[in-house]
């Protein structure tokens, strides 16, 4: 793999929570606290006793958690991927990505034959169905590196070589 590859990998995992979360607020990241994760959790799932349920665990131990006691074990992407799948699924925009119903449009700093500048990408009317899901799924593992390496690969293979600037905003959405 490329360092280029590398890059717009990050540059797109990192971006595709805002696609994908319902708009505003904090998104739930195995680089933040177990603590800050939990509170998200709780928001989507709009109840503590509806969040250690869907952790399978005892409301006083998610209370626990809540409070300052740590879980055993690290719990934390077992955690994120949980908030992010509730907070997925109070918004149309992750089903929609994930059955086909909308494409991935990237619109960021790029290089292309070295001319640098603002442009929309829309791989996702090339990039089979199949390999989007497969990184969605890796995001909602927490995995946000691991799905933009993969959507940056795809790129590659599927749509045209391009350098998204690793300094710039990056935006993807689901069109």
């Amino acid at each position: 793999m490329s360092k280029r590859t590398d890059r717009n990998g990050r540059s797109i995992g990192s971006a595709l929570s805002g696609a994908l979360l319902p708009d505003g607020g904090y998104i739930p990241s195995r680089t933040r606290s177990i603590h800050m994760n939990l509170e998200m959790l709780v928001a989507y799932t709009g109840s503590g006793r509806a969040a250690a349920r869907t952790l399978g665990v005892a409301e006083s131990t998610l209370r626990g958690w809540r409070h300052g006691t740590l879980p055993k074990g690290d719990r934390n992407a077992e955690i994120v991927s949980a908030a992010r799948r509730a907070g997925a699924a109070l918004d149309t925009k992750f089903i929609d990505a994930y059955t086909g119903q909308t494409e991935l449009t990237i619109r960021a700093l790029v290089a292309v034959s070295s001319d640098n500048r603002d442009r929309t990408l829309n791989p996702g009317r090339v990039i089979p169905l199949s390999t989007v899901r497969r990184a969605l799924n890796l995001w909602l593992a927490g995995e946000d590196e691991k799905a933009g390496t993969m959507l940056a690969r795809s790129m590659d293979t599927y749509y045209t070589a391009v350098e998204i600037d690793p300094y710039a905003p990056v935006e993807v959405t689901f069109r």
